[in-house]
């Protein structure tokens, strides 16, 4: 793995992780501490729900990178 790729592999796993705590924060400001927009307790089909969701969400966005890749198959450079 060249140092490109190690870049942008990094560069992709943070942006995952911040936007799973951008998701989790929001949810807890939302539920919990706003007293306007606080709703009933958090049930099990909501939390099964986010992480399939988010799973999902990640799974077939790295499906559509790896179509979208622009090197050929075999080849060394891509990070797919």
């Amino acid at each position: 793995m060249d140092a490109l790729s190690a870049r942008r592999r990094s560069i992709v796993r943070r942006t995952r992780a911040a936007n799973l705590f951008g998701a989790v924060m929001a949810f807890v400001y939302f539920r919990f501490i706003d007293p306007m927009t606080a709703g009933p307790e958090v049930a099990w089909p909501e939390i099964v729900f986010s992480v399939v969701a988010f799973t999902g969400l990640t799974l077939s966005a790295r499906c559509a990178a790896c179509r979208a890749c622009p090197c050929a198959r075999g080849s060394s450079s891509c990070s797919c």
